[in-house]
């Protein structure tokens, strides 16, 4: 299986050294020349849970056009904003029969990649895999959380299987699901109930849990999550909330992807996340103003980093 990943940020660099490791040689994609460069030359470094580091090759391009042997998967693992430009520039290089695969942040990937590829070649889900990126290539792994893979809107691919064996194989829990959306939504209120708070603050997961003005934030932004979910046909747990929180304690020192990019002066996902539940709200009527003030300060944050840098 021939498989092209899109995106070489922590997710992409953890995926592409797994799948090294297991032998599929997947090729990673990146827009950054200066970066994938680095890549090329180091391969991916991963620091390990157990505190050792490992270092795989890696095989890079910095164009759709390099890529050399048309990709089985691509798996799309670059920011949600990035999406379509991404997807839509790989498309005149894969085969008829190509599976796109997202397990990316938010809402709105998969309709993204829906308008380039037919439904019944995409597979989406959401992965419990922990990483943080130090540098081009080099990743600090956070944790081995099960990624959950399934259709949305046709019969699951028959590569649904060879990706779950092939992920097995390369020691990333995996398991296929018939209730995608619903893991995505549960995914959903995890990010709004962290994401945004902790860019915001600068603290670490676990203060989103410990510290009432923080947690208090959380459960009204998930109430809203929620609410909303549930006009456009879901029906959230009721424990939902308290999920969240125990998820932010079993990832307490775990730093957001959010906050992770405020540092580093990149813009974020809150649009997909946060921002997307505003649109909703607004379309059902439902009232959003958490999450509507996360956002926008959120935005505030990303435009005082820009004029800085």
């Amino acid at each position: 299986m021939n498989i092209l990943i899109l995106g070489a940020g922590a997710m992409g660099t953890l995926f592409g050294a797994r799948l090294q490791a297991a032998g599929y040689a997947p090729v990673l994609l990146g827009r950054q020349a200066d970066r994938m460069e680095i890549i090329a030359e180091q391969g991916l470094l991963v620091d390990e849970l157990d505190g050792t580091r490992s270092n795989w090759i890696a095989n890079v391009c910095q164009t759709p056009g390099d890529i050399s042997t048309l990709p089985d998967v691509v798996l799309v693992l670059v920011k949600s904003y990035a999406t379509d430009e991404a997807v839509s520039s790989v498309v005149p290089f894969c085969h008829e029969q190509t599976v796109f695969v997202t397990v990316q942040n938010g809402m709105g990937n998969w309709e993204q990649i829906a308008a380039h590829v037919p439904p019944e070649r995409i597979l989406a889900g959401v992965t419990a895999q922990g990483a943080t990126r130090l540098g081009p290539g080099h990743i600090r792994h956070g944790g081995n959380g099960t990624t959950i893979l399934g259709a949305i809107q046709a019969e699951p691919s028959d590569v649904l299987w060879d990706l779950i064996q092939a992920f097995r194989q390369a020691g990333l829990k995996c398991e296929a699901t018939d209730r995608t959306l619903e893991h995505i939504w549960a995914k959903l209120f995890v990010n709004i109930g962290i994401n945004a708070i902790t860019a915001l603050t600068g603290v670490p997961n676990g203060r989103i849990a410990e510290c009432a003005p923080a947690r208090e934030v959380a459960q009204a932004a998930v109430g809203e999550a929620m609410q909303v979910a549930e006009a456009r046909g879901m029906k959230p747990s009721l424990d939902t909330v308290d999920r969240v929180l125990a998820i932010a304690q079993a990832t307490a020192r775990n730093h957001s992807s959010m906050l992770q990019d405020v540092r580093n002066a990149n813009q974020t996902e809150v649009n997909a996340i946060n921002g997307i539940i505003c649109r909703w709200g607004q379309e059902h009527n439902i009232s959003t103003p958490v999450n509507m003030a996360l956002k926008n300060l959120v935005h505030v944050l990303e435009r005082k980093n820009q004029e800085e840098s």
